[in-house]
């Protein structure tokens, strides 16, 4: 006859509240963990790896309450990038913190924030950085096409509302919606990191930039940015609405080996100016320093740097 050996279990709560006697084991069974006693401990040591979740979809489904929780990528398409595969931990009071879908993360039953130091990654919050030319050379977020990119303008937007320093790394992250860059930011890149707009980002009726500065004490670092005029039909006026960098009314943005590459008009016999590669209005002590601002007709009628209405620049050149 089969003979069955069960351990004494309960809930997570349950066993907190335990205290087994020396040498005896308990399961919890809300986490799946096993519990080690010396009689003396109220709840036990958790015996055993860390758990773990596959994404942050099932995480955010997890009823369990471990202390520490291992997730391993930030979606089924395996992006292990930056955070992932890491560790975040359950924070011991709920104050009604928000998610941002990428350092603070809601469970069903807590919440829990991302373990890291330093800048977040714009990966983290769900950027993929796999923008690919078609045809024309015009990076597309359409499913239908050959080669479909991602349109990572919600997770970008994500990472840099909820952060001071935000990291771009290797990858082309494509940007169909205006991006804010509010007060006291800081944005970086490595080497092989750009950003590059998307056909999405054209406004019928006014300017749109990549990034819109809202806020002073901005700093660009190591970035690079991008503007393709192939993403503009015929009529040349349409490169006229979509640049790189902006900002009205502020001070204090610094720009350091950064590249910025914008859709200077084409068209030159129109006469019709070119899209505006960085446009500060208003705006007080602006650093540019070792910076590659050009585009991809640079000449006469090109207009890539727009400095207007008292805005003063400091140009520094090594």
């Amino acid at each position: 006859m089969a003979i069955t050996f069960q351990n004494r279990r309960g809930t997570s709560s349950q066993n907190d509240n335990f205290t087994g006697a020396q040498g005896e084991i308990v399961v919890d069974t809300t986490n799946e963990e096993i519990r080690l006693h010396n009689g003396v401990k109220q709840g036990g040591k958790i015996l055993g790896g860390m758990p773990n979740e596959d994404t942050i979809a099932s995480f955010r489904l997890m009823e369990r309450t471990p202390e520490y929780i291992y997730v391993k990528a930030y979606d089924s398409s395996g992006n292990t990038d930056g955070a992932f595969g890491s560790n975040f931990f359950r924070l011991a009071t709920d104050t009604g913190q928000v998610d941002n879908g990428g350092t603070i993360i809601r469970t069903v039953n807590g919440v829990y924030e991302l373990q890291y130091s330093g800048a977040v990654n714009v990966k983290w919050f769900g950027a993929k950085g796999d923008a690919n030319y078609e045809s024309l050379g015009i990076y597309y977020s359409d499913s239908g096409l050959t080669i479909p990119s991602t349109d990572d303008s919600a997770a970008i937007q994500a990472a840099i509302t909820g952060n001071d320093n935000i990291h771009f790394p290797n990858g082309t992250f494509l940007v169909e919606t205006e991006i804010e860059v509010a007060a006291n930011k800081t944005l970086s890149s490595t080497i092989g990191g750009l950003v590059t707009a998307g056909v999405g980002l054209q406004v019928a009726n006014a300017p749109v930039y990549v990034f819109k500065i809202t806020g002073n004490h901005v700093t660009f670092n190591d970035m690079s940015v991008s503007v393709d005029y192939n993403l503009f039909p015929d009529n040349p006026a349409d490169q006229a609405k979509v640049g790189c960098i902006t900002a009205s009314g502020l001070s204090n943005l610094k720009f350091i080996n950064c590249t910025l590459h914008g859709a200077a008009n084409k068209y030159q016999a129109t006469g019709f100016q070119g899209c505006r590669v960085m446009e500060f209005l208003n705006t007080q002590n602006i650093f540019l320093l070792n910076c590659n601002v050009g585009g991809d007709y640079v000449v006469g009628w090109g207009l890539l740097l727009l400095i207007q209405r008292y805005a003063t620049l400091i140009v520094v050149l090594l």
